[in-house]
């Protein structure tokens, strides 16, 4: 330091340290909230994707055997085949008849109108 008139002495430029550490630290907030919200718009986006399935049929069950051999049938299937179906009383999907043989207890839970118009066949 010297007092009066000074020549010759460079000027020593003095770099404000604070202020480069908080924009330091702004940027890297901004970048971090950017990039948050890119990952929820991307998570949005996979939501609302449809669902793709693919599906390869091998047979049908009536192609003739190998080596000359006969074909078994095929299953039968629903209420044709052998084997009962599994029946949930509590379901969203009630079975009120087979035909023309009407369980009166299911028949108990309908209206009126509903009775009528399963025995029309509506």
């Amino acid at each position: 330091m010297s007092q009066g008139k000074s020549t010759g002495i460079p000027v020593v430029a003095a770099v404000n340290v604070a202020a480069l550490t908080n924009a330091s630290a702004a940027a890297s907030t901004a970048v971090a909230a950017a990039q948050d919200a890119m990952q929820r718009e991307r998570a949005v986006a996979r939501q609302n994707l449809p669902s793709v399935f693919t599906v390869r049929v091998l047979g049908f069950g009536n192609e003739p055997a190998e080596e000359g051999k006969q074909a078994p049938p095929p299953p039968r299937a629903g209420l044709q085949g052998k084997a009962p179906i599994p029946y949930d009383p509590r379901s969203f999907v009630q079975i009120a008849a087979h035909g023309d043989a009407f369980d009166p207890a299911v028949m108990s839970k309908l209206t009126e109108a509903e009775q009528r118009e399963l025995r029309r066949g509506k």
